[in-house]
């Protein structure tokens, strides 16, 4: 599996203040904003989201199922705050999604809450990001220090067959 998908909404989180704020208790109108790769076929964009409450957002505990989309299940394996202010939280960390077949994927995610003219409820963008699929490496001769060998032992030959050539020309003469 492969690709990104963003989500944005609203959240109620347990206190007003983005810096005391430790957990989200409900999600608000959450829908899919774009999506690339293993994501596209399953999960348009405007697709709603299902996201779990309460989620405590700092926690080093796993969180099983806290969004799912499209097929697409998505298993927190770890959060931390990254940085906080009286008006954004950014939050990352990583996790596993699983769906439609494919092998579960870890990957690296991120949420930013904003605050939003003093309610309750604050905005939120979501991004997922699993590894692109990358072929087996395959071993490439390296050329630069094999072409300069190659050219010495041709120029060597040449030098070689000269000083036979040379030697027998001499023989002839003498």
């Amino acid at each position: 599996m492969s690709g990104d998908i963003t989500f944005s909404g609203s959240a109620k989180l347990n206190t007003r203040s983005l810096l005391a704020a430790s957990q989200v208790i409900k999600w608000k109108n959450i829908y899919v904003g774009s999506d690339t790769g293993s994501f596209a076929t399953f999960a348009a964009p405007e697709s709603a989201v299902t996201m779990a409450t309460p989620w405590v957002f700092a926690s080093s505990t796993p969180f099983s199922g806290l969004w799912s989309v499209g097929g697409f299940t998505f298993d927190l394996t770890s959060s931390a705050v990254v940085f906080r202010s009286r008006s954004v939280i950014d939050l990352q960390g990583t996790g596993i999604v699983s769906g439609h077949g494919f092998d579960a994927t870890s990957g690296d995610w991120s949420i930013t809450f904003t605050k939003h003219r003093r309610k309750r409820h604050f905005w939120f963008s979501f991004e997922s990001n699993t590894p692109i699929a990358q072929s087996p490496a395959v071993p490439v001769p390296e050329s630069g220090s094999t072409g300069v060998l190659l050219t010495f032992a041709v120029i060597g030959l040449f030098c070689l067959r000269s000083q036979k050539n040379r030697a027998r020309f001499r023989t002839k003469l003498d």
